[in-house]
């Protein structure tokens, strides 16, 4: 068992509790999933995050969905509800970012499709449809205790895999019902120096990743490139012999977007090279300038470094992030 209040920073606390109260009013059946169990057994400390991931084991209907935003009410900057999957993000006006999700179990009718998905209650079948044992892991609320205690379930052992440093593949069809999770799994494995148990599996399964949508495919890359080292996952992907934009596999009709894609591909790994000599400027420069996001002060360096010189880059850059380079030349 462990308190809510020591899994999370003060700062945290103070940003989640409107919508945990919330939570609490309408139902005592539900839980941490994801990053914050995963992230906090791993780092032994309490967390300061923006991302929350809350399953629910009973399912999020629109009405409910509703209710929650209503009663937020002037708190909630952004609201989606999927009806075709029973889940919902809402994005507060202090940044914090939820993701709420109903308790599942799921099939999918062809590779790469997105899942037909049926509520359940059980623990078990939602875990059971993840892909990694260290994404396994629930801080489940415990409805018998008067505070907000959540118990600790562990199915799968994930807990231990993290501490061997094991990605442990869930099931031999798990890229294949998703392909993008052979993303989400290079990423892991940097941020946390794991092993992968079975390599061989996620190589064989790249051939699925020509499957799924491009809109898809640079999702996952926008989440890589919020990683805090997110060189060396792009590199570890080439390590691989495998392209993470994915060029070589998708057609294309924009020709132009082809081009630019493979751009900036090039100039997010040069910027490797740049840090290893400006390290402490860089960091010094992001501290100066805590309102822009990482990506931004990232090619705002490149553009005062001469490092994109290409002009159909261009149109990919904001006049924000020029005018952000030109600061580079007075530090």
């Amino acid at each position: 068992m462990i308190l809510f209040e020591n899994i999370f920073e003060w700062k945290t606390i103070k940003k989640i509790n409107p919508l945990i109260e919330i939570i609490e009013g309408l139902t005592k059946s539900w839980a941490f999933v994801g990053g914050i169990p995963r992230e906090f057994l791993f780092y032994q400390k309490k967390l300061k995050t923006k991302e929350i991931d809350i399953v629910f084991y009973e399912p999020i209907t629109k009405n409910i969905f509703y209710l929650i935003v209503e009663k937020l009410n002037k708190l909630v900057k952004e609201k989606h509800y999927h009806e075709k999957f029973l889940t919902a993000k809402i994005i507060l006006k202090n940044n914090l970012s939820v993701d709420l999700i109903t308790a599942r179990r799921e099939h999918y009718s062809s590779i790469g499709s997105l899942p037909i998905v049926k509520p359940t209650d059980s623990i078990k079948e939602d875990i059971l449809r993840r892909d990694i044992t260290i994404n396994t892991i629930v801080f489940k609320r415990d409805p018998k205790h008067p505070d907000l205690m959540l118990q600790i379930i562990d199915i799968l052992g994930g807990y231990q895999d993290l501490r061997n440093k094991i990605a442990k593949i869930l099931h031999p069809d798990s890229f294949k019902d998703d392909p993008t999770r052979i993303y989400r799994i290079i990423k892991y494995k940097t941020r946390f120096n794991l092993q992968i148990q079975d390599q061989k599996l996620l190589i064989e399964s790249l051939k699925f990743l020509n499957l799924i949508s491009i809109n898809r495919i640079l999702n996952e890359i926008k989440k890589i490139n919020q990683e805090e080292y997110f060189d060396k996952v792009i590199k570890e992907f080439f390590n691989l012999n495998f392209d993470p934009i994915n060029l070589k596999l998708i057609e294309l009709r924009d020709e132009k977007l082809l081009e630019n894609l493979k751009i900036l591909r090039k100039s997010i790994i040069s910027f490797e090279k740049f840090y290893i000599h400006k390290k402490q400027r860089i960091k010094n420069f992001i501290n100066l300038n805590k309102n822009f996001d990482k990506n931004k002060v990232i090619l705002s360096f490149l553009i005062a470094s001469n490092s994109i010189t290409n002009d159909k880059y261009s149109n990919l850059i904001s006049k924000e992030i020029y005018k952000l380079s030109e600061k580079w030349k007075i530090i």
